[in-house]
């Protein structure tokens, strides 16, 4: 409704009013205002729209149903609160001013805003009518229209409006627009470069761009595209000079109110890419015709992915299509002749477990049932462990050579008919006459000599050996006269100059007397075959998809380095794309792997000849620029490398943009080992994507505590699991009336061989971004479950365990299935479970989520909701999951004595869970107060440190011997701190220090520093405040500095004892690690800062904060 509708719908009411003759009595003596405009009634509350009534002081007199809705407020919350609180506190002068205007008689129309409950704003297009008694405005009544969704929408368009511009007028490519007749109706920039055509073209025709030999198909794809289908096609176009080059167009239908009215279009110059695919693909017609004519193909298997590539000829000689093939290890056996498929596994098991290269001979059974006989030669591919992780390998058909030497034994006649038309040369030789008998075709065709030439003089055999190959071959050819078969390959120089690698075989045939009579050879052209060989090695040390060395020969390349006498000063950079996994996952593996050949081509174009790339797997890279040692050179080359690497991909139709991250280590300022020089790049790296995308980071020691240890845990989740460095342990829940055990919360713990014990808050959304918590939750599940089995067999009656579910976990459709079969296994009843979800993770819950908690529902097992009320809180969610258990979040507990709203908060919740026939349990109770307030309330169940912290399985099985808790307020946490051998002073206010890391693990690191407060010190230690979580271990050396009195201090000491003061905050002691000479200097220093506090708080020339709590300085 428009502010003119609104404001003829409330005249008419006005009017109605004054046809019934009420206008002047209106208020009648001793009668309140709102019990004389019952006329109003229909209109008042049957609006949709806010509408209300005032006094003349601005007090809300009445309001309807959609003014309820619309705040969040009651009737009576709005009407003892007045008019001007609810209004924005911008638009107040603009309300109040319009407010008298209306006292004084006039209809005001006018926008402004006003809060709601929740805190949200609405902005209203309003009406205000003066009501009038006797010529005096008495009240005043107003309708509103909720405008906000109508104000947001027209934003939204204008910025749409502006970004489509932008992109239009800005894009690299020449982006266009044509009328039905195909004329040029919109253009930028790019379009006029491009095609060398004035700015001002509007209205020529687009025929003008194309050249005669496209001309045909791009009319074809116009009408197409002008009947609503897109398309994308390859043309020649023409510039206004005449020049001709490849374009790439796109067109898109312009459909206006349901009609096409034009085609957009987008016109990319691919001249110079169509240059290269010609060129590429030629050069692989030419591999393939190599495969094909020496009758082999090429193969590379991966273990674990079970994945196979097969060069062209393997298809040919499977007969099989590339599209009825399965790359699979299952599949390929399928095709292996039963008789030899024992053989075959048995050989090729012994090389797996040997990690030896295999040569295997079997036969196949082809698709079209032919039978054939192939010559299989392997080699393998170790990971870093030793462990077999790919086979490369040749697959050549021997068939027709096998039959050949088989009747080579029968008749020596058959034998030569046969060879002249095969690709194995044979020959006869009398070795006294030194004359050829035989030499077929094939011999010819090797070594390009006609036969009269070979018969006329056979020591051209001979002189086309090659000089390098010489000796070998004669030693070996001596070894005729023993009666042996010499088999040989060596190198052949061709009739022509050409270089040819033949296998040779050499058989010679004696008499009676054992005199040798004739020589018998077979020769083959195996140079196809010495080239695969080379292919296969180069595979061994090179990535099969980009062709650059890949992490082991980056390895042996990085060692070789040091093992230099003298190494030069180099740096080693390790790059990582931006998001590369989302292509993969939105477009497909195929354009992923285009995109990692394109990204490999730009580093090696982006660094000198001398320079060092390698992909070291997936979307990671690594490069050593020799000759560098300074961080300017470094940076430069990394920024030269990611601007080259974010220039838009043209991939398959597709514009994409991609960035990387760079880490960058240098020798030897950085390292002095590979080991070390490899971990800090990998280390900025991690800064380097912090940082944002298309960053380098140069590895410093400014890395602080905090971002050390998040990196840490980065790089160490993934093992954590493998090496059983995660644990379980138990908090308890209690009846609050009694202190009865009623069941415990599983929580999971990490003890990092490093940082100790790790917060959960510090590794689970570590462990949700990486995946891994899916693994990780299944694992406590287990682990739960089989700790109550052995409760259980204990003789101890159990209590209801709730184990804590991340939202990715239902995504995998077996947890029902899965804890079913856990429960079976170990002779535990799933009633004894319960399931705690965060609200937080169903919000984008969807029909699978809901299969999958039926199921556990089907089991009897329970639901818990973890977070309602924190965040985004709907009681949808209650009514559609149907929770067992509701839990007040400790933000609640922790303040409802001292906190009103917080109060009724839990109270509330309370009331609510119960009305839905839902049991509360109240997480972190720490005080007797809000222990005594929640009993009242009737919570049914506690959780918190007034009862126990959590606890490992064997104390918590002590728990369940006894049945039953006692409060202690959580006493007993100052055992660390009841003795101290040397003098405490407390400070007026707390000293700001820097803390940083010495020693890890007795080894010196470089670290920033991270700050702390220090709240008391002696010559023995200090306590201090951090919002770091750190580990106490005596292997760990900190030190902070700070200043006192002007004199600047700096003390070395190791973490004792520790005590969280909030989800954030930390109190940490720490013992000093200092001489007895330095500790009297600081007792002399401590004494002087007594004496001043004396005087003040704040001490001259000290690093202090105005900061009364140091929790809250951190909070």
């Amino acid at each position: 409704m428009t502010p003119c509708q609104i404001t003829r719908k409330v005249k008419t009411s006005v009017k109605k009013i004054e046809d019934h003759k009420l206008r002047t009595t209106i208020q009648e003596p001793g009668v309140p205002l709102v019990e004389n405009i019952h006329i109003y009634e229909s209109l008042f509350l049957n609006t949709s729209d806010l509408a209300y009534i005032l006094d003349k002081e601005g007090q809300i007199l009445k309001v309807n149903e959609a003014a309820v809705k619309a705040t969040g407020f009651s009737a009576e919350e709005i009407q003892k609160r007045g008019f001007f609180p609810f209004v924005c506190k911008e638009d107040l002068p603009k309300a109040e001013t319009s407010f008298q205007a209306v006292l004084q008689g006039s209809t005001q129309t006018h926008i402004f805003r006003i809060n709601r409950r929740d805190g949200g704003l609405i902005l209203l297009n309003s009406v205000a009518i003066p009501i009038i008694q006797e010529n005096q405005t008495i009240g005043i009544i107003g309708i509103s229209k909720d405008i906000t969704a109508e104000e947001s929408l027209k934003q939204k368009l204008s910025i749409s409006e502006q970004m489509y511009r932008s992109l239009f007028d800005n894009h690299p490519d020449a982006v266009y627009s044509l009328d039905l007749n195909g004329d040029v109706t919109a253009f930028n920039e790019s379009l006029v470069r491009l095609f060398h055509y004035d700015p001002d073209m509007h209205g020529i025709s687009f025929r003008q761009f194309v050249a005669p030999e496209s001309m045909v198909l791009v009319l074809r794809m116009f009408k197409l595209a002008a009947k609503g289908k897109p398309q994308n096609y390859n043309m020649t176009g023409i510039s206004r000079s005449g020049k001709k080059f490849e374009v790439n167009i796109t067109n898109i239908p312009i459909i206006t109110d349901n009609q096409i009215t034009g085609v957009f279009g987008i016109a990319k110059d691919i001249t110079e890419l169509a240059d290269k695919e010609r060129k590429l693909q030629k050069a692989e017609e030419r591999l393939n015709l190599a495969q094909k004519t020496a009758n082999f193909g090429y193969w590379d298997y991966y273990f674990k992915e079970d994945f196979a590539y097969w060069s062209e000829h393997m298809y040919e000689m499977f007969g099989v299509s590339k599209e009825d093939f399965v790359p699979s290890f299952d599949y390929y056996k399928t095709f292996i002749h039963p008789e030899d498929l024992s053989s075959f596994l048995k050989k090729y098991y012994i090389s797996l477990e040997e990690k030896t290269a295999a040569d295997l001979e079997y036969r196949i059974i082809r698709k079209d049932g032919d039978v054939r006989r192939l010559h299989h030669q392997s080699t393998l591919i170790l990971d870093g462990e030793g462990n077999p992780e790919r086979a490369v390998g040749i697959s050549r058909d021997v068939t027709e050579q096998r039959e050949i030497e088989y009747r080579l034994a029968e008749n020596t006649e058959q034998f030569k008919n046969f060879y002249n038309n095969a690709d194995v040369g044979v020959w006869s030789l009398d070795p006294a006459a030194k004359k050829v008998l035989i030499c077929s075709d094939a011999i010819l065709a090797i070594y390009g000599y006609t036969k009269k030439e070979l018969y006329r003089d056979p020591r051209i055999w001979n002189r086309s050996i090659h000089p390098d190959d010489v000796r070998k071959v004669m030693n070996n050819q001596n070894k005729i006269s023993e009666g042996n078969i010499v088999r040989q390959q060596y190198r052949i120089i061709t009739k022509s100059g050409d270089l040819k690698w033949i296998s040779d075989h050499l058989i010679p045939i004696f008499n009676k007397k054992g005199k040798l009579i004739r020589l018998d050879g077979i020769v083959a052209d195996i140079t196809a075959q010495k080239q695969a060989e080379a292919q296969m090695e180069f595979l061994a040390y090179h990535d099969y998809m980009t062709g650059l060395p890949n992490r082991r020969l980056f390895d042996q390349t990085l060692n070789g380095l040091f093992k230099e006498k003298d190494p030069e000063k180099f740096a080693i950079m390790y790059l990582d794309l931006d998001r590369f996994k989302h292509i993969n996952d939105t477009l497909g593996h195929p354009i992923g792997d285009q995109v990692l050949k394109e990204v490999a081509e730009r580093i090696k174009e982006s660094m000198p000849e001398d320079h060092f790339a390698s992909r070291m797997g997936g979307d990671e890279f690594a490069i050593i620029a020799p000759n560098t040692d300074s961080i300017e050179d470094a940076s430069r080359l990394a920024a030269e490398i990611t601007g080259t690497i974010q220039k838009p991909y043209d991939i398959e139709g597709y514009e994409l943009f991609i960035t990387a991250s760079i880490g960058i280590s240098l020798y030897p300022h950085n390292g002095s080992t590979p080991e070390e020089l490899a971990r800090n790049a990998d280390a900025a790296l991690y800064h380097a994507k912090q940082m944002g995308k298309s960053s380098h980071q140069v590895y410093n020691a400014s890395m602080n505590i905090e971002s050390f240890k998040k990196y840490c845990l980065e790089r160490d989740m993934r093992n954590a699991l493998k090496e059983d460095q995660f644990y379980v342990e138990f908090q308890p829940k209690v009846q609050p009336r009694d202190g009865r055990l009623a069941g415990a919360e599983a929580l999971l713990r990490w003890n990092h061989p490093d940082w100790g014990i790790v917060s959960p808050m510090e590794f689970i959304p570590v462990a949700e971004e990486s995946g891994l918590i899916v693994e990780i939750g299944d694992w406590v599940i287990e682990n739960v479950i089989a700790k109550m089995e052995e409760w259980q067999k204990g003789g101890l009656s159990l209590v209801p365990i709730s184990i804590n579910v991340s939202g990715q976990r239902f995504y995998k459709n077996n947890l029902a299935e899965m804890i079913g079969d856990l429960c079976q296994k170990h002779g535990i009843s799933p009633k004894l479970l319960e399931l705690e979800l965060t609200e937080s993770s169903l919000i984008h819950y969807s029909d699978q989520v809901l299969q999958e908690l039926e199921k556990l529902g089907q089991l009897k097992i329970k639901l818990s909701l973890d977070d309602f009320g924190t965040g985004f809180s709907s009681l949808t969610h209650l009514r559609k999951f149907k929770f067992n258990t509701l839990k007040i979040d400790k933000s609640f507990t922790k303040n409802i004595i001292s906190n009103l709203e917080d109060a009724t908060i839990t109270s509330s919740l309370i009331d609510m869970a119960h009305g839905l026939n839902m049991k509360v349990v109240a997480e972190g109770v720490e005080e007797f107060e809000q222990l005594d307030f929640l009993k009242k309330k009737g919570c049914d169940e506690i959780q918190g440190f007034l009862f126990s912290r959590p606890v490992s399985g064997s104390v918590f099985r002590d728990f369940l011997k006894e049945g039953y808790i006692l409060p202690d307020g959580g006493k007993g946490l100052d055992k660390l701190k009841k003795q101290r051998k040397y003098f405490r002073i407390d400070l007026p206010l707390p000293l700001s220090a820097d803390l940083t890391i010495l020693k890890l693990k007795d080894k010196k690191v470089e670290m920033g520093k991270t700050e702390v407060l220090i709240e008391n010190i002696g010559p023995g230690g200090a306590r201090l405040y951090t919002n770091i979580k750190l580990p106490i271990r005596q292997d760990i050396l900190f030190q902070i500095q700070t200043k006192i009195l002007g004199e600047a201090l700096s003390l070395d000491g190791h973490i004792v004892w520790k005590e969280e003061k909030s989800d954030l905050v930390t109190q940490y002691g720490l013992e000093f690690s200092i001489d007895d000479k330095r500790r009297e200097e600081l007792s002399q220093l401590l004494n002087d800062i007594q004496g001043e506090a004396g005087k003040t708080a704040r001490l001259p020339d000290t690093r202090q904060v105005e900061a009364e709590c140091p929790v809250d300085y951190f909070g």
